[in-house]
């Protein structure tokens, strides 16, 4: 094998580790692709997944969202990671991220965007220099993945840890406890939210807004007896959850 000039062919000069940061992840998979794209010709599904990617991208890519970083992944799915602002908080950046996800629920709900799945997670990612790309590393894009996956089971578009559900703003009311979940990619289990709003998550437009928040707050109420929440002392207490719903 000829060895390349300047050792570029060493390891140390194809990869180079970079700082260990905390971010929001927001990862998207088209519902249904295949069938979507099924029968169609290589060019149509070039031109379906560019007009796909595109409006998720006009969508997210705003000045209020910044920094963020958005990559096509696997076709039919994206990457998305929020990095914080100079002296920003966690609430700041959860709530970039989740202000950026409800604008795509709501983009889907007006059937402008394919119904697509949400997994939204803050984690702690890594990148490296490999070749000529700077690609990402850590244990949370599997999490986050995993969320998205998970939406199909519980018949919501997007769903969130609740690290993002705890510090965001603005969306305290309508944010609801769906289930507690061990996924083997994380060491303890793990409590899973979405957002219940007029338009969103198969609730009317002209759905009474004050029964809407009734019902979430006795919701995550039981909710709270079926899972517990260490922070506040709450154990599972399966009688009481019968009780309140």
């Amino acid at each position: 094998m000829r060895k390349m000039e300047g050792n570029v062919d060493e390891p140390e000069n194809l990869m180079r580790s970079g700082i260990e940061r905390e971010v929001v992840i927001l990862m998207t998979d088209m519902v249904q692709y295949s069938q979507k794209s099924l029968g169609m010709e290589p060019e149509d599904i070039r031109d379906f997944l560019i007009d796909y990617h595109n409006k998720i991208h006009h969508i997210l890519f705003q000045p209020a969202g910044f920094p963020m970083d958005i990559e096509p992944s696997a076709g039919d799915g994206s990457l998305v990671v929020f990095d914080k602002r100079l002296g920003e908080s966690r609430a700041g950046i959860c709530t970039r991220a989740l202000q950026g996800a409800v604008r795509l629920a709501e983009a889907i709900e007006s059937g402008y965007l394919v119904p697509t799945r949400m997994g939204i997670l803050l984690g702690r990612i890594t990148e490296a220099k490999l070749g000529t790309r700077v690609a990402k590393f850590g244990a949370s894009f599997a999490v986050a993945n995993r969320l998205e996956e998970l939406c199909g089971h519980f018949g919501t578009i997007l769903l969130m840890d609740r690290e993002v559900a705890r510090y965001q703003k603005g969306f305290e009311n309508h944010i609801v406890n769906i289930a507690k979940v061990s996924l083997t990619s994380v060491l303890h289990p793990m409590n899973i939210f979405t957002i219940y709003k007029p338009g969103l998550h198969n609730c009317p437009s002209d759905i009474d807004e004050k029964g809407l928040l009734t019902f979430i707050k006795l919701k995550n109420q039981a909710m709270e007896f079926f899972t517990g929440n260490l922070l506040l002392g709450v154990r599972p207490d399966f009688p009481r959850v019968r009780d309140e719903l």
